[in-house]
């Protein structure tokens, strides 16, 4: 609590030092049995991969992959790509944690002399942002140009952690940065790619649900004597048409969301023509994954 905090970080810093504090307070004044691990920057298969919330790593494999898929010649990222990180990968940092959770009481008291243990959780293998997103546009095979907007704050410039007390418990990371990257990819694409088939499988039953149902109408038509063809036999068609322009042009920004419209109004199609719609299992089967695809974010 000696040094002045980095002002972009500062509300951060405050609630992971009030965190210390309070533990600090029920170690020392109840006794409890605590420990405070600090790691570094973490990442992993399971991380947040928005490209604006998400951490610097999943925010950039996600970006890279968009660049990617869209041909862009180039890819604007925040600052000025010098300050320097320490990256460790979520399978290390649990073995960290196993580590320190299977240290006995007298080693934690020898080791921290009597007081509550913090433990810095690090790699000791800094990379500066600029390196780090040229590896990751290396392993996503992107081969435009990386621009760095440095009208954006860079934050702390440097940030790496003495681990020297967890390593000396036995614990050493095992997963270095490039080979834990390339995992992180591979996972993300491999589900990129299985969540686009399902996609594509939902959208063509919703297709196939959609002609059956206009096929049917159709064929109770007679268009052989116009006469007898009034608005209330043209409805059918005519709702069709509304159904898909609609949702073409006034919901639909892209495909993507159109075949998500699509999958959805299909389904309030068929619940509202049928009340036992949801008792046939392979209907049901479709209602859960037209939610999946709904809730889905964009890939």
């Amino acid at each position: 609590l000696t040094g002045k905090l980095e002002k972009t970080n500062q509300c951060y810093a405050i609630a992971k030092i009030a965190g210390i504090k309070f533990s600090e307070s029920l170690f020392e004044d109840f006794n409890l049995d605590i420990i405070c691990l600090m790691p570094t920057n973490v990442y992993g298969i399971n991380d947040n991969f928005d490209k604006f919330n998400g951490h610097v790593i999943p925010a950039m494999i996600s970006k890279f992959i968009e660049a990617k898929k869209k041909n862009s010649k180039q890819i604007k990222l925040l600052g000025s790509g010098k300050p320097l990180r320490e990256f460790i990968h979520s399978d290390d940092l649990a073995k960290a944690i196993l580590t320190c959770l299977n240290m006995s009481k007298n080693k934690a008291r020898i080791l921290f002399k009597s007081s509550m243990p913090i433990i810095n959780v690090g790699t000791g293998e800094n990379i500066s942002i600029f390196k780090l997103a040229n590896t990751i546009a290396k392993l996503v095979g992107f081969n435009g140009k990386i621009i760095f907007d440095k009208r954006y704050p860079d934050g702390t410039y440097k940030k790496n952690l003495n681990s020297n007390k967890i390593y000396s418990l036995g614990w050493k990371p095992s997963i270095k940065l490039t080979k834990g990257l390339k995992e992180v990819i591979d996972n993300r694409l491999y589900w990129m790619d299985l969540n686009n088939i399902i996609i594509l499988s939902i959208t063509l039953l919703s297709l196939l649900f959609i002609f059956k149902k206009f096929n049917l109408l159709i064929d109770n038509i007679d268009f052989s004597d116009h006469k007898k063809i009034g608005i209330q036999n043209k409805s059918p068609i005519i709702l069709g048409g509304i159904y898909l322009t609609f949702s073409l042009v006034f919901l639909a920004p892209d495909i993507y969301n159109f075949l998500k419209i699509i999958c959805i109004l299909t389904l309030l199609l068929g619940l509202a023509s049928d009340r036992n719609y949801l008792s046939n299992p392979l209907n049901m089967v479709y209602f859960l994954n037209t939610i999946y695809f709904y809730t889905y974010d964009d890939p």
